[in-house]
């Protein structure tokens, strides 16, 4: 858990991370989640904030592919050549990077995505369990305790 990136939603002031939906947040490491929350003044603003951070591992990581062709300097969506989507783990989250684009290098990416020389679009869908195991939330709590 201590080197789990975590994942927050619905909380107020959440950072922007580029490439995953708003209201929605990537933080690296529980240092990271706890420097923020110190900050935002998390426990004054949303008491019951530990209700809406996960450790990534809890959450169902998806990458999609959207391959593109350049058609008159315009990329235009093509024909995929396979599956265009593929599971991720937390470990191939940085999502401190400007864009996606970093995944197609990911542990399951497939084949033909590695190849594909093309211009195209990535987009990351988070799942978030609906709760955690009792166990779970105390570990959580305990990496975030100051």
């Amino acid at each position: 858990m201590s080197s789990d990136p975590l994942l927050a939603r619905d909380l107020p002031d959440l950072p922007r991370t580029h490439g995953i939906e708003w209201g929605e947040a990537y933080f690296p490491s529980p240092e990271d989640f706890r420097a923020w929350a110190a900050e935002s003044a998390l426990a004054t603003h949303a008491p019951d904030w530990l209700d809406n951070v996960f450790p990534a591992s809890a959450c169902i990581l998806t990458a999609h592919i959207r391959p593109e062709a350049w058609v008159r300097d315009n990329a235009v969506e093509v024909d995929p050549e396979g599956d265009t989507t593929w599971r991720l783990i937390p470990a191939d989250l940085d999502l401190r990077s400007a864009d996606l684009d970093f995944l197609i290098s990911s542990a399951n990416t497939p084949q033909w995505v590695r190849d594909w020389g093309g211009p195209f679009t990535i987009d990351l869908e988070i799942v978030f369990p609906d709760s955690l195991s009792a166990h779970e939330r105390l570990a959580l709590s305990r990496a975030l305790a100051p």
